[in-house]
């Protein structure tokens, strides 16, 4: 394929690596995103309460996963929230919550028919094939 026709091939040693690492970076969101619901929970919480030293906390968590994964966006808006966290920026907070989680639930759509069931606790391999296709869903 040209790279004309396709932009995101201009990005292809990123994804490349990706792919290398993707089956890890997998298993990592696999464990991370069953207490995703929890983790959204306890940040909305916490917003609420304006406790801001535990809401920066979880968002700094998230933030890490997201550049562990590769998800360049989501880490960025992460890094945002969680200087806004640190500053106690009610207003920024109120403004870009809501879009914030929003997006960090599109990664756990994107990834679920991959993730392993609580029950089944062995680890599938994920084909190669289907990894590109998940990190172009990603990186769209």
């Amino acid at each position: 394929m040209r790279s004309d026709f396709c932009p995101l091939l201009t990005h292809a040693p990123i994804i490349a690596q990706s792919v290398r690492n993707a089956n890890s970076q997998i298993a990592c969101f696999r464990h991370s995103s069953q207490n995703n619901s929890k983790r959204e929970k306890k940040i909305l919480e916490y917003e609420k309460e304006g406790n801001y030293k535990d809401f920066t906390v979880y968002i700094h968590g998230i933030k890490g996963l997201a550049r562990t994964l590769g998800l360049v966006n989501l880490s960025q808006m992460m890094a945002e929230m969680e200087k806004a966290g640190s500053n106690r920026d009610e207003k920024y907070i109120k403004e870009n919550l809501s879009e914030l989680l929003s997006s960090y639930r599109k990664f756990k759509t994107i990834l679920e028919p991959y993730m392993v069931k609580k029950e089944n606790t062995k680890s599938k391999k994920v084909a190669s094939d289907k990894i590109e296709s998940i990190l172009l869903k990603m990186h769209e």
